[in-house]
This record gives C-alpha cells, structure tokens and sequence, in this order.
C-alpha cells in the first residue's frame, strides 16, 4: 500500500470510527430517559423524563414539563421551553408552545432562533424546505430558507400535502393540481385523486376525473403514460405496480408503460436499492428488480430496511406475532422472538427491539436494540 493510499485508509477508518462514536439511542430505565452508544456504553445519564431520538446531531429531551434539545455530549444548545417538539429535519424543527392555555406552533433552527414565531395552529408536511402552516382552517405553504409564505391561506388542509420534486399538491374545489417553489400553479386543479407520493422519477400517478382511471404525467403537467389503469402506485426506481382491473394482480412497468414483468402479487412497497417488499397469497417476501425472489414469500409480514440491508419480519407463533431480523439476503440473524422490530427515523442506527404488549402502541413495550451481526446491544427496558 502506497504512502497516499494509507493515507487515506487512515482518514476514512478514522472518520468512520468518530461517526460510530457520535452515534446515540435512546433508552429508558426506571421511567427516565437517557442515551447510549452503539455498543451500549451509557454516555448521556439517564435523568431526562423523557426523549427522542437524535436527528441531525441533536435530541429533544424533557425537562420539568418543557422540552429542549441536547448536543451528542447531552449538553443543552437549546434550552428546554416548549410544551412540545419534533425531530430536526433539513435544519429546522416544529415546535410548540402553550399561549393562554392553546398550543401555537412554530419553527426553530439549531441556534434556537424563530424561523416561523409560533402563532399557528398547525405546521406540518416539512419537506424541501417547505411547510404548510394552517390557520382558520385554511393552508398556506411557507418557504423555511427565504423565510417567507409562497400562497396565502386558501388550501384545504386535509387534502393538500409535501413538495416532492419541487412540486406540492393542492387542491381547490372537487380537484388536484400542483404548484411550484414560488407558489404558482404549475398543474391546473382538474384531476380527481394523486398517488401518496406525487412525484417521483419525475412522474406522478393522477386520476382522471371523467374515466374513473388512473395514468401518469410529469412535472409539467403532460401526460406521458394513458389513464388505463384502475390502481397506479408512485415510481421508485423508475419502476411502478400498476392494476388493470380492480381485483387483478399488480405487475410492473417503466417510465414508458412498458410491461417489464408479470408477477401476481398482491401487494407491493416500491422498490429501493434494487428490492422491493411483496405479498403473494398472504404470505410476505422479497423480490430483485428483474422479479426474482430474493427472500421466498414464507413470512406473515415482513418490512425491509434498504438503506442498512436488513428486514424485519414476523411469524405468527400461538397466535402471537413474533418478530425476528433476515439481512438483505434473507438470512436469519436474529430468531423470531420479539413483539416489534422497528427502524428509528433518527440518527441511531441500531434496530430497536420490544417485549410486552405492543400491539396498540410501542411505548407501552420495553425497548432495546440489537446489532446486524444478531448480538443484543441493550436488554429491553422501561
């Protein structure tokens, strides 16, 4: 190995060593909430009475009845003064606080400064740089980086959503259409339903109003694939499921409509880093972009985790939902023991684990987490 190459080994090992040490999850011990490293070294004290995890290098967590947020070292950068929060996203966070005994909801940024001063009922749909802030019932949507609203409060808050692609969705009347960055509509408001993702591969699935079918357009509002479908799901790597008939099976097609293969299932995720989640019969299994079984369709349900190859499944065993973990080939790492398996959508990375009673809410399970390797990181706690 030559001088530059070790070099560089040197800097990555390094910099992969200080990432996984920055790493932290949140336990509960004894009713107070603290953190742990990704080999279960407790490093923040378990003294908060509650937390969530971190997000960006940063956690709320409570404090005598108000929330703020701690550092990787579990030092406040911002201090605990608000009645409720979520996890930072994009660099911001929703907030909120109570005012004369009602909640007004703002935003923040990682110094703690007003980016929208709380004042609304509800901020919500935080994407791209976007939210949709409702006041009066009515929705507007408000530019996080320019610091400024882009329409005025005329949307229907229920049926309006995200940017995705640089568009969000909204709707006027009986209809669904879509505006751009500086709030103009860009889609005129004549379509009956949009797919739950909108845009995607530069494609949204839309229903025609007069036919009652689904077909395909793009971002500026053309269609590129023909309302002949009576189920069309979102692109996600530049492949679709799609139904002909009600009742049929899905299969999948390209940007084009192309048929790319047949596959009778029943259901289908979308595919992510070439794989894609189905059910065929009742039965859950996994499946590679070309249609070929991955991992057999053999399980009462399962869930995949693409970006850290690994899935999470479950048989039922007595009558009771038992959830172990496959890695991305669907080998078995851990057994099927537990009540839930989930992925956290913070900074952690480890997979939390729970027993109990979890079939109406997790908090009500004591947690724990493993490592892909099928190695109990931190026994279940509450």
């Amino acid at each position: 190995m030559n001088k530059l190459k070790f070099t560089l080994y040197i800097f990555v090992s390094l910099t992969n060593i200080f990432l996984f040490a920055q790493n932290r999850c949140v336990v509960k011990v004894e009713g107070k909430y603290g953190y742990i490293d990704t080999l279960g070294h407790i490093v923040i004290p378990i003294i908060y009475d509650s937390g969530l995890q971190f997000s960006e290098g940063l956690a709320a967590v409570k404090c005598n009845e108000k929330w703020g947020y701690i550092d990787t070292n579990g030092i406040f950068v911002i201090q605990p003064i608000f009645q409720g929060t979520e996890s930072f996203k994009e660099g911001c966070a929703i907030v909120w606080i109570k005012d004369d005994s009602i909640s007004k909801s703002g935003v923040i940024n990682k110094r703690g400064r007003w980016i929208i001063k709380p004042k609304y009922k509800i901020i919500s749909h935080q994407n791209e740089g976007f939210v949709s802030v409702v006041e009066n019932e009515k929705m507007a949507y408000f530019d996080l980086t320019k610091r400024k609203f882009i329409t005025k409060f005329i949307y229907d808050n229920d049926e309006s959503w995200c940017f995705s692609e640089g568009l969000a969705m909204v709707k006027i009347g009986k209809f669904y259409g879509f505006i751009n960055r500086i709030g103009k509509i860009v889609i005129e408001p004549k379509y009956g339903q949009v797919g739950r993702m909108q845009f995607s591969n530069g494609l949204a699935s839309v229903r025609d109003e007069k036919s009652g079918l689904w077909g395909y357009i793009n971002r500026k509002g053309k269609k590129v694939i023909d309302f002949k479908y009576n189920e069309a799901d979102e692109f996600k790597e530049k492949i679709a499921w799609v139904q002909n008939t009600h009742g049929s099976l899905r299969y999948a097609i390209d940007t084009l409509g192309n048929r790319l293969f047949e596959l009778n299932v029943n259901y289908a995720w979308g595919f992510k880093n070439g794989l894609c989640g189905v059910t065929i019969d009742k039965k859950h299994g996994v499946i590679d972009s070309y249609g070929k079984w991955v991992v057999e369709p053999i399980y009462d349900w399962l869930h995949v985790f693409y970006s850290d190859g690994w899935i999470a499944f479950f048989n039922r065993i007595d009558d009771q939902a038992k959830w172990g973990i496959l890695n991305i080939n669907g080998k078995e790492i851990l057994p099927a023991m537990y009540s839930n398996i989930v992925k956290n959508d913070g900074d952690c990375i480890l997979p939390e684990i729970y027993v109990g009673d979890c079939q109406n809410d997790v908090n009500n399970c004591k947690r724990g987490y493993a490592n892909l390797r099928g190695e109990i990181i931190w026994q279940p706690t509450d």
